[in-house]
């Protein structure tokens, strides 16, 4: 298993809770872009993608296609970003955008758009609202 950051200090994180939870001999943790992964191509049987493309201010379906290059041709992915509503008023949408790890952020709709533009063919889709979520999460 591998993990990628493209910051130092959060590699240090993972890292840390690595030796932590006794998985270190399980993962190795590298520094990496998304936009230019430094893997082959079919690398991967599945990605997990968790809070990468939010912040991001290139274009996600691209940050997206490269996760797709390195995943194995009936391969997984699942993808835990924030998702916005689509009705939100454009008075939210502003002040979320000034926040520094929030960038043009996903709608439901524009998320599996995203997704399924960067190659996927999504066999399910489950998008988890906050009441969803389990107690320690909300």
């Amino acid at each position: 298993m591998v993990g990628i950051d493209i910051s130092e200090v959060m590699l240090s994180h993972a890292t840390k809770r690595g030796q932590k939870e006794g998985v270190s001999d399980l993962v190795t943790f590298r520094l990496a872009d998304v936009y230019e992964l430094p893997f082959k191509a079919d690398r991967f049987d599945a990605a997990l993608v968790e809070s990468v493309l939010t912040p991001l201010t290139g274009n996600k379906t691209d940050a997206l296609k490269e996760i797709y290059r390195v995943i194995n041709h009936g391969g997984y992915i699942g993808i835990n970003e924030a998702v916005f509503k689509e009705d939100m008023p454009s008075e939210i949408k502003e002040i979320a955008n000034m926040h520094p790890a929030i960038y043009n952020p996903f709608s439901k709709k524009t998320l599996r758009e995203a997704t399924i533009n960067a190659g996927f063919t999504i066999s399910k889709w489950k998008i988890l609202e906050q009441a969803d979520l389990p107690n320690p999460l909300k």
